[in-house]
Protein backbone atom coordinates (compact mmCIF):
# COMPACT_ATOMS: atom_id res chain seq x y z
CA UNK A 1 0.00 0.00 0.00
CA UNK A 2 1.54 3.32 -1.00
CA UNK A 3 0.83 6.46 1.29
CA UNK A 4 0.64 9.65 -1.19
CA UNK A 5 0.19 13.08 -0.88
CA UNK A 6 -2.22 14.43 -2.89
CA UNK A 7 -3.61 18.11 -2.78
CA UNK A 8 -7.35 18.50 -3.05
CA UNK A 9 -9.47 21.14 -2.15
CA UNK A 10 -9.21 21.69 4.92
CA UNK A 11 -11.44 24.28 4.69
CA UNK A 12 -10.29 27.73 3.33
CA UNK A 13 -13.83 29.30 2.80
CA UNK A 14 -14.68 32.62 4.94
CA UNK A 15 -16.38 31.24 8.63
CA UNK A 16 -19.09 34.24 7.34
CA UNK A 17 -20.59 31.56 4.61
CA UNK A 18 -22.99 29.46 5.83
CA UNK A 19 -22.21 25.72 4.71
CA UNK A 20 -24.78 23.20 3.71
CA UNK A 21 -24.45 19.38 3.82
CA UNK A 22 -24.41 19.26 0.16
CA UNK A 23 -21.59 21.47 0.12
CA UNK A 24 -19.22 18.63 1.91
CA UNK A 25 -20.68 15.52 -0.77
CA UNK A 26 -18.63 16.95 -3.62
CA UNK A 27 -15.08 16.92 -2.35
CA UNK A 28 -15.38 14.02 -0.11
CA UNK A 29 -16.56 11.81 -2.98
CA UNK A 30 -13.56 13.03 -5.41
CA UNK A 31 -11.53 12.23 -2.60
CA UNK A 32 -12.54 9.03 -1.68
CA UNK A 33 -11.54 8.24 -5.08
CA UNK A 34 -8.26 9.11 -4.70
CA UNK A 35 -8.02 7.64 -0.97
CA UNK A 36 -8.45 3.69 -2.55
CA UNK A 37 -11.17 4.24 -5.53
CA UNK A 38 -10.54 0.41 -6.77
CA UNK A 39 -11.96 -0.83 -3.72
CA UNK A 40 -15.52 0.39 -4.17
CA UNK A 41 -14.61 -0.02 -8.14
CA UNK A 42 -12.79 -3.27 -8.52
CA UNK A 43 -12.56 -3.14 -12.43
CA UNK A 44 -10.69 0.44 -12.56
CA UNK A 45 -8.26 -1.23 -10.35
CA UNK A 46 -4.82 0.86 -11.48
CA UNK A 47 -2.53 -1.11 -8.98
CA UNK A 48 -1.04 2.81 -7.83
CA UNK A 49 -2.44 1.26 -4.20
CA UNK A 50 -3.59 3.79 -1.58
CA UNK A 51 -3.15 7.63 -1.36
CA UNK A 52 -3.05 10.12 1.56
CA UNK A 53 -5.10 12.94 0.88
CA UNK A 54 -4.89 16.67 1.96
CA UNK A 55 -8.39 18.22 1.25
CA UNK A 56 -8.65 21.34 1.08
CA UNK A 57 -12.35 23.04 0.92
CA UNK A 58 -12.36 26.29 -1.44
CA UNK A 59 -15.85 26.76 -2.58
CA UNK A 60 -19.49 25.94 -1.57
CA UNK A 61 -21.60 23.86 -4.25
CA UNK A 62 -23.63 26.54 -5.76
CA UNK A 63 -22.03 29.91 -7.43
CA UNK A 64 -18.36 31.38 -6.49
CA UNK A 65 -16.01 33.75 -7.38
CA UNK A 66 -13.50 31.93 -9.46
CA UNK A 67 -10.59 34.53 -8.82
CA UNK A 68 -11.20 34.59 -5.09
CA UNK A 69 -10.81 30.40 -5.18
CA UNK A 70 -7.74 31.11 -7.53
CA UNK A 71 -5.99 33.24 -4.99
CA UNK A 72 -7.04 31.11 -2.11
CA UNK A 73 -5.41 28.35 -4.50
CA UNK A 74 -2.13 29.74 -4.67
CA UNK A 75 -1.98 30.41 -0.96
CA UNK A 76 -2.47 26.75 -0.49
CA UNK A 77 -0.06 25.35 -3.15
CA UNK A 78 2.57 27.75 -1.40
CA UNK A 79 1.88 26.42 2.04
CA UNK A 80 2.10 22.95 0.90
CA UNK A 81 5.40 22.46 -1.10
CA UNK A 82 5.65 18.94 -0.56
CA UNK A 83 2.53 18.69 -2.56
CA UNK A 84 3.08 18.09 -6.09
CA UNK A 85 -0.08 17.03 -7.54
CA UNK A 86 -2.97 18.64 -6.96
CA UNK A 87 -6.62 17.14 -8.08
CA UNK A 88 -9.22 20.06 -9.34
CA UNK A 89 -12.85 18.93 -9.80
CA UNK A 90 -14.66 22.24 -10.26
CA UNK A 91 -14.92 24.85 -13.80
CA UNK A 92 -17.77 27.32 -15.77
CA UNK A 93 -20.57 26.10 -17.88
CA UNK A 94 -19.42 28.76 -19.89
CA UNK A 95 -17.94 27.66 -22.96
CA UNK A 96 -14.31 28.69 -23.48
CA UNK A 97 -13.38 31.66 -26.04
CA UNK A 98 -11.54 30.43 -29.26
CA UNK A 99 -8.95 33.08 -29.48
CA UNK A 100 -7.63 33.44 -25.98
CA UNK A 101 -6.57 31.80 -22.75
CA UNK A 102 -9.42 32.32 -19.93
CA UNK A 103 -7.78 34.03 -17.24
CA UNK A 104 -8.09 31.24 -15.04
CA UNK A 105 -6.16 29.16 -16.58
CA UNK A 106 -3.65 31.71 -16.94
CA UNK A 107 -2.99 31.97 -13.50
CA UNK A 108 -3.22 28.26 -12.80
CA UNK A 109 -0.31 28.16 -15.29
CA UNK A 110 1.54 30.42 -13.56
CA UNK A 111 1.17 28.82 -9.96
CA UNK A 112 1.92 25.24 -11.88
CA UNK A 113 5.32 27.10 -13.42
CA UNK A 114 6.31 29.03 -10.41
CA UNK A 115 5.92 25.86 -8.08
CA UNK A 116 6.71 23.06 -9.88
CA UNK A 117 3.19 21.37 -9.19
CA UNK A 118 0.64 20.00 -11.60
CA UNK A 119 -2.91 20.35 -11.57
CA UNK A 120 -5.51 17.61 -12.99
CA UNK A 121 -9.01 19.62 -13.89
CA UNK A 122 -11.94 17.65 -14.76
CA UNK A 123 -12.97 18.59 -18.34
CA UNK A 124 -16.12 20.34 -17.06
CA UNK A 125 -19.90 18.39 -17.88
CA UNK A 126 -22.25 19.70 -20.16
CA UNK A 127 -25.48 20.00 -18.34
CA UNK A 128 -28.59 19.20 -21.28
CA UNK A 129 -28.28 16.23 -22.92
CA UNK A 130 -29.36 17.58 -26.38
CA UNK A 131 -26.31 15.93 -28.76
CA UNK A 132 -25.31 19.60 -29.44
CA UNK A 133 -21.10 19.52 -29.09
CA UNK A 134 -19.75 22.27 -26.79
CA UNK A 135 -16.44 23.59 -25.90
CA UNK A 136 -15.15 23.32 -22.60
CA UNK A 137 -15.03 25.66 -19.54
CA UNK A 138 -12.44 27.52 -17.80
CA UNK A 139 -10.30 26.63 -16.44
CA UNK A 140 -9.84 23.44 -18.34
CA UNK A 141 -7.87 25.68 -21.13
CA UNK A 142 -4.71 25.11 -18.66
CA UNK A 143 -2.27 24.24 -20.94
CA UNK A 144 0.50 23.16 -18.78
CA UNK A 145 -2.61 21.19 -16.51
CA UNK A 146 -3.82 17.46 -16.97
CA UNK A 147 -7.21 18.21 -18.36
CA UNK A 148 -9.33 14.69 -18.41
CA UNK A 149 -12.43 14.17 -20.07
CA UNK A 150 -14.95 11.19 -19.64
CA UNK A 151 -15.87 8.24 -21.55
CA UNK A 152 -17.67 4.60 -21.33
CA UNK A 153 -16.96 1.20 -21.06
CA UNK A 154 -16.47 1.21 -24.82
CA UNK A 155 -14.04 4.09 -24.77
CA UNK A 156 -17.30 6.46 -25.79
CA UNK A 157 -17.92 10.34 -25.05
CA UNK A 158 -20.28 10.41 -22.32
CA UNK A 159 -23.51 12.30 -23.12
CA UNK A 160 -22.28 15.22 -20.68
CA UNK A 161 -18.53 15.12 -22.07
CA UNK A 162 -17.30 18.66 -24.16
CA UNK A 163 -14.73 19.06 -26.20
CA UNK A 164 -11.66 21.39 -27.72
CA UNK A 165 -9.44 22.41 -28.64
CA UNK A 166 -7.88 25.50 -27.02
CA UNK A 167 -6.85 28.50 -29.12
CA UNK A 168 -7.91 26.07 -32.24
CA UNK A 169 -4.33 23.94 -31.97
CA UNK A 170 -3.73 22.83 -28.61
CA UNK A 171 -5.49 19.50 -27.83
CA UNK A 172 -7.32 19.92 -24.66
CA UNK A 173 -8.95 17.72 -23.27
CA UNK A 174 -5.28 15.71 -22.67
CA UNK A 175 -6.80 12.08 -22.26
CA UNK A 176 -9.92 10.54 -21.13
CA UNK A 177 -11.18 8.39 -18.44
CA UNK A 178 -14.13 6.59 -17.11
CA UNK A 179 -16.21 9.18 -15.37
CA UNK A 180 -19.52 6.77 -14.97
CA UNK A 181 -22.99 7.34 -16.98
CA UNK A 182 -26.19 5.92 -16.27
CA UNK A 183 -25.63 2.36 -16.97
CA UNK A 184 -22.01 1.77 -15.46
CA UNK A 185 -21.79 4.80 -12.62
CA UNK A 186 -19.04 5.49 -10.48
CA UNK A 187 -19.14 4.61 -6.97
CA UNK A 188 -17.61 6.88 -4.04
CA UNK A 189 -17.81 7.22 -0.52
CA UNK A 190 -19.30 10.29 0.93
CA UNK A 191 -21.04 11.00 4.80
CA UNK A 192 -24.10 8.59 3.83
CA UNK A 193 -21.64 5.90 2.85
CA UNK A 194 -21.64 4.50 -0.95
CA UNK A 195 -22.99 6.44 -3.71
CA UNK A 196 -23.18 6.17 -7.64
CA UNK A 197 -22.37 9.06 -8.90
CA UNK A 198 -21.42 10.48 -12.85
CA UNK A 199 -19.19 13.12 -14.37
CA UNK A 200 -15.71 14.64 -15.21
CA UNK A 201 -15.33 15.35 -11.41
CA UNK A 202 -14.97 11.32 -11.11
CA UNK A 203 -12.74 10.58 -13.57
CA UNK A 204 -9.99 13.51 -12.97
CA UNK A 205 -8.97 12.03 -9.20
CA UNK A 206 -8.47 8.08 -11.56
CA UNK A 207 -5.81 10.04 -13.32
CA UNK A 208 -4.39 12.00 -10.72
CA UNK A 209 -3.93 9.00 -8.68
CA UNK A 210 -1.72 7.63 -11.90
CA UNK A 211 0.21 11.21 -11.38
CA UNK A 212 1.35 10.93 -8.13
CA UNK A 213 2.16 7.15 -8.13
CA UNK A 214 4.79 8.23 -11.37
CA UNK A 215 5.94 11.63 -9.93
CA UNK A 216 6.25 10.39 -6.24
CA UNK A 217 6.91 6.72 -6.25
CA UNK A 218 9.11 6.73 -9.25
CA UNK A 219 10.59 9.78 -9.61
CA UNK A 220 9.02 11.13 -12.73
CA UNK A 221 9.69 15.18 -12.97
CA UNK A 222 5.84 16.21 -13.96
CA UNK A 223 6.73 16.98 -17.30
CA UNK A 224 7.34 13.11 -18.21
CA UNK A 225 5.06 12.20 -15.99
CA UNK A 226 2.30 14.11 -17.90
CA UNK A 227 3.74 12.94 -21.73
CA UNK A 228 3.52 9.70 -20.25
CA UNK A 229 0.23 9.78 -19.07
CA UNK A 230 -0.87 11.42 -22.81
CA UNK A 231 0.91 9.07 -24.31
CA UNK A 232 -0.93 5.85 -22.66
CA UNK A 233 -4.09 6.79 -23.54
CA UNK A 234 -3.23 6.04 -27.21
CA UNK A 235 -4.83 2.99 -28.50
CA UNK A 236 -3.79 0.57 -30.96
CA UNK A 237 -6.53 -0.46 -33.27
CA UNK A 238 -7.04 -3.36 -35.51
CA UNK A 239 -6.70 -2.38 -38.69
CA UNK A 240 -6.55 -6.11 -40.85
CA UNK A 241 -5.45 -9.55 -40.66
CA UNK A 242 -3.31 -10.80 -43.61
CA UNK A 243 -1.07 -13.63 -44.69
CA UNK A 244 0.60 -10.73 -46.89
CA UNK A 245 3.87 -8.67 -46.10
CA UNK A 246 2.06 -5.62 -47.15
CA UNK A 247 -1.07 -3.92 -46.64
CA UNK A 248 -2.78 -0.02 -47.87
CA UNK A 249 -4.66 2.00 -45.18
CA UNK A 250 -7.60 3.50 -47.45
CA UNK A 251 -9.60 5.70 -46.05
CA UNK A 252 -6.82 8.35 -44.67
CA UNK A 253 -6.88 11.96 -44.36
CA UNK A 254 -4.97 14.35 -46.09
CA UNK A 255 -2.46 15.81 -43.95
CA UNK A 256 -2.64 13.44 -40.88
CA UNK A 257 -0.11 11.48 -39.84
CA UNK A 258 -0.62 7.49 -38.41
CA UNK A 259 1.33 5.44 -36.21
CA UNK A 260 1.51 1.86 -37.56
CA UNK A 261 2.95 -1.39 -35.63
CA UNK A 262 2.61 -5.25 -37.59
CA UNK A 263 1.71 -8.17 -34.74
CA UNK A 264 2.09 -11.94 -35.05
CA UNK A 265 -1.11 -14.26 -34.84
CA UNK A 266 -1.59 -17.38 -34.65
CA UNK A 267 -4.07 -18.84 -38.48
CA UNK A 268 -7.28 -18.47 -36.83
CA UNK A 269 -6.69 -14.86 -35.42
CA UNK A 270 -7.94 -16.07 -31.61
CA UNK A 271 -4.33 -15.21 -30.03
CA UNK A 272 -1.02 -13.49 -30.69
CA UNK A 273 1.92 -15.44 -31.35
CA UNK A 274 4.68 -12.86 -31.16
CA UNK A 275 5.28 -8.98 -29.80
CA UNK A 276 4.69 -5.97 -31.28
CA UNK A 277 6.88 -2.12 -31.55
CA UNK A 278 5.23 -0.27 -28.84
CA UNK A 279 6.42 3.33 -30.48
CA UNK A 280 5.30 2.27 -34.33
CA UNK A 281 5.99 3.80 -37.52
CA UNK A 282 4.32 7.22 -38.34
CA UNK A 283 3.67 8.15 -41.85
CA UNK A 284 2.35 11.22 -43.23
CA UNK A 285 -0.80 10.63 -45.68
CA UNK A 286 -0.63 13.58 -48.24
CA UNK A 287 -3.30 13.23 -51.34
CA UNK A 288 -2.14 13.73 -54.59
CA UNK A 289 -2.10 17.45 -55.96
CA UNK A 290 -3.73 16.75 -59.49
CA UNK A 291 -3.61 19.14 -61.99
CA UNK A 292 -6.59 20.55 -62.71
CA UNK A 293 -5.88 23.57 -65.41
CA UNK A 294 -3.40 23.55 -68.37
CA UNK A 295 -3.39 27.24 -69.96
CA UNK A 296 -0.84 28.82 -72.04
CA UNK A 297 -0.17 32.35 -71.05
CA UNK A 298 1.99 35.18 -72.33
CA UNK A 299 4.46 34.02 -69.51
CA UNK A 300 4.56 30.15 -70.18
CA UNK A 301 2.44 26.87 -69.34
CA UNK A 302 0.28 27.73 -66.34
CA UNK A 303 -0.34 24.91 -63.98
CA UNK A 304 -3.19 24.83 -61.46
CA UNK A 305 -3.71 21.76 -59.25
CA UNK A 306 -5.64 20.67 -56.00
CA UNK A 307 -3.90 21.62 -52.67
CA UNK A 308 -2.78 19.06 -50.54
CA UNK A 309 -3.97 19.42 -47.20
CA UNK A 310 -0.67 19.22 -44.92
CA UNK A 311 1.41 20.08 -47.64
CA UNK A 312 4.36 22.82 -47.36
CA UNK A 313 5.30 22.87 -50.99
CA UNK A 314 4.36 21.02 -53.92
CA UNK A 315 7.57 19.87 -56.89
CA UNK A 316 6.55 19.94 -60.79
CA UNK A 317 7.96 17.34 -62.98
CA UNK A 318 7.72 17.76 -66.41
CA UNK A 319 8.42 15.44 -69.26
CA UNK A 320 9.17 16.63 -72.91
CA UNK A 321 10.04 13.17 -74.68
CA UNK A 322 13.03 11.65 -72.45
CA UNK A 323 11.41 11.47 -69.23
CA UNK A 324 10.58 12.83 -65.99
CA UNK A 325 12.66 15.61 -64.18
CA UNK A 326 12.22 17.93 -61.61
CA UNK A 327 11.06 21.32 -63.07
CA UNK A 328 10.93 23.42 -59.78
CA UNK A 329 9.12 23.82 -56.28
CA UNK A 330 5.78 26.11 -55.28
CA UNK A 331 4.59 26.47 -51.87
CA UNK A 332 0.63 27.60 -53.73
CA UNK A 333 -1.16 25.79 -56.14
CA UNK A 334 -0.15 27.11 -58.91
CA UNK A 335 3.38 27.15 -61.11
CA UNK A 336 4.12 28.85 -64.68
CA UNK A 337 6.73 26.93 -66.86
CA UNK A 338 8.48 30.13 -68.62
CA UNK A 339 10.89 28.01 -70.41
CA UNK A 340 8.27 26.11 -72.31
CA UNK A 341 8.88 26.04 -76.55
CA UNK A 342 6.22 26.87 -78.42
CA UNK A 343 5.00 23.87 -80.40
CA UNK A 344 5.97 21.19 -78.00
CA UNK A 345 4.39 19.33 -76.21
CA UNK A 346 4.51 18.84 -72.42
CA UNK A 347 3.71 16.00 -69.68
CA UNK A 348 3.18 17.48 -65.97
CA UNK A 349 3.51 15.93 -62.75
CA UNK A 350 2.90 17.29 -59.49
CA UNK A 351 3.97 15.81 -55.92
CA UNK A 352 3.41 17.40 -52.60
CA UNK A 353 6.00 17.44 -49.49
CA UNK A 354 4.99 17.91 -45.71
CA UNK A 355 7.82 20.09 -43.58
CA UNK A 356 10.08 17.26 -43.17
CA UNK A 357 10.43 16.32 -46.68
CA UNK A 358 9.80 12.72 -45.53
CA UNK A 359 6.61 11.92 -46.88
CA UNK A 360 4.82 13.06 -50.36
CA UNK A 361 1.96 12.55 -52.66
CA UNK A 362 1.69 9.69 -54.99
CA UNK A 363 2.06 11.66 -58.20
CA UNK A 364 1.88 9.17 -61.11
CA UNK A 365 -1.11 10.90 -62.36
CA UNK A 366 -0.22 12.96 -65.41
CA UNK A 367 -1.36 15.90 -67.25
CA UNK A 368 -0.48 16.44 -70.95
CA UNK A 369 -0.49 19.78 -72.89
CA UNK A 370 1.15 21.37 -75.86
CA UNK A 371 2.78 25.21 -75.81
CA UNK A 372 1.81 27.97 -77.80
CA UNK A 373 3.40 31.03 -77.44
CA UNK A 374 1.75 33.84 -77.05
CA UNK A 375 2.17 36.08 -80.47
CA UNK A 376 4.74 39.29 -80.34
CA UNK A 377 3.52 42.78 -82.13
CA UNK A 378 7.38 43.62 -83.77
CA UNK A 379 5.53 46.43 -85.21
CA UNK A 380 2.02 48.79 -85.47
CA UNK A 381 2.68 51.21 -88.62
CA UNK A 382 0.59 54.16 -90.00
CA UNK A 383 0.13 53.00 -93.80
CA UNK A 384 -2.27 54.38 -96.13
CA UNK A 385 -5.36 52.36 -95.91
CA UNK A 386 -4.55 51.73 -91.95
CA UNK A 387 -2.85 50.19 -88.98
CA UNK A 388 -0.60 47.66 -89.88
CA UNK A 389 -0.01 45.33 -87.19
CA UNK A 390 2.48 42.88 -87.47
CA UNK A 391 4.09 39.76 -85.67
CA UNK A 392 6.25 36.96 -85.68
CA UNK A 393 5.16 33.21 -86.81
CA UNK A 394 4.11 31.16 -83.51
CA UNK A 395 5.55 27.45 -83.71
CA UNK A 396 2.14 25.46 -83.67
CA UNK A 397 0.08 27.71 -84.01
CA UNK A 398 -3.36 27.06 -86.24
CA UNK A 399 -4.74 30.66 -87.01
CA UNK A 400 -4.32 33.96 -85.18
CA UNK A 401 -6.96 36.02 -83.44
CA UNK A 402 -6.35 40.24 -83.43
CA UNK A 403 -8.03 42.55 -80.89
CA UNK A 404 -8.16 46.12 -80.71
CA UNK A 405 -8.47 47.92 -77.31
CA UNK A 406 -11.81 49.34 -76.63
CA UNK A 407 -12.28 51.12 -73.25
CA UNK A 408 -10.90 48.26 -70.43
CA UNK A 409 -11.64 45.43 -72.63
CA UNK A 410 -10.45 43.85 -75.78
CA UNK A 411 -12.31 43.52 -79.52
CA UNK A 412 -11.67 41.32 -82.08
CA UNK A 413 -10.98 42.92 -85.14
CA UNK A 414 -10.26 39.78 -87.71
CA UNK A 415 -9.09 35.76 -87.66
CA UNK A 416 -6.56 35.12 -89.65
CA UNK A 417 -3.75 32.75 -90.57
CA UNK A 418 -1.65 35.07 -91.55
CA UNK A 419 1.31 36.89 -89.62
CA UNK A 420 -0.05 40.49 -90.18
CA UNK A 421 -3.17 42.51 -90.36
CA UNK A 422 -3.99 46.15 -91.92
CA UNK A 423 -7.00 48.00 -89.29
CA UNK A 424 -8.78 49.62 -92.39
CA UNK A 425 -11.10 51.49 -89.63
CA UNK A 426 -9.18 53.24 -87.83
CA UNK A 427 -9.44 57.05 -87.76
CA UNK A 428 -6.64 59.43 -88.38
CA UNK A 429 -5.43 61.31 -84.96
CA UNK A 430 -6.54 58.63 -82.90
CA UNK A 431 -4.35 56.16 -80.46
CA UNK A 432 -5.26 51.98 -80.84
CA UNK A 433 -3.62 49.32 -78.83
CA UNK A 434 -3.60 46.24 -80.40
CA UNK A 435 -2.78 42.47 -79.14
CA UNK A 436 -2.90 39.11 -81.17
CA UNK A 437 -3.49 35.56 -80.10
CA UNK A 438 -3.36 32.09 -81.24
CA UNK A 439 -6.39 30.38 -81.62
CA UNK A 440 -7.58 26.40 -82.96
CA UNK A 441 -8.03 25.94 -86.88
CA UNK A 442 -12.64 26.43 -86.21
CA UNK A 443 -11.52 29.47 -83.96
CA UNK A 444 -13.68 28.35 -81.01
CA UNK A 445 -10.88 27.95 -78.30
CA UNK A 446 -7.61 29.86 -77.64
CA UNK A 447 -4.22 28.10 -77.68
CA UNK A 448 -2.17 30.71 -76.08
CA UNK A 449 -1.86 33.64 -73.82
CA UNK A 450 -1.63 37.28 -75.22
CA UNK A 451 0.15 40.18 -74.54
CA UNK A 452 -2.00 42.03 -72.17
CA UNK A 453 -0.51 45.23 -72.32
CA UNK A 454 -0.48 45.34 -76.04
CA UNK A 455 1.26 47.72 -78.75
CA UNK A 456 0.43 51.61 -78.92
CA UNK A 457 0.29 53.82 -82.49
CA UNK A 458 -1.07 56.68 -82.95
CA UNK A 459 -2.60 56.48 -86.56
CA UNK A 460 -1.75 59.37 -88.84
CA UNK A 461 -2.43 59.15 -92.80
Amino acid sequence: MYILKIGWNLKKIPDEIELDQKDYFHGTSVSSIIVDGPTINPELDDGCGRFKVRHFGVATSGHFNSFTILRTIDEIVKENRDIKVWNLSLGSDKEIHPNFISPEAAILDKIQSENDVIFIIAGTNKRTVDGEEKYIGSPADSINSLVVNSVDYNNKPVSYSRKGPVLSFFNKPDVSYYGGDRSNPIKVCCDTGERSVAGTSFAAPWIARKMSYLIDVLGLSREVAKALIVDSAASWKKLKDTTSTSFTHTGVESGKTYTYTVRCISSTGKSYKSGYDTSGTKAMFLSTPTVTKISNTADGVKLTYKESKGASKYNIYVNSGSGFKKLGESTTTTFIHEEAKSGTSYTYRVRAYDTTGDFSSYYKTSSKNTFIAAPIIKSALSTEKGVKITWDKVTGAAKYRVFVKSGTSWKKLKDTTSTSYTHTGAQAGKTYTYTVRCISSTGKSYTSGYDTIGSSVLFEK
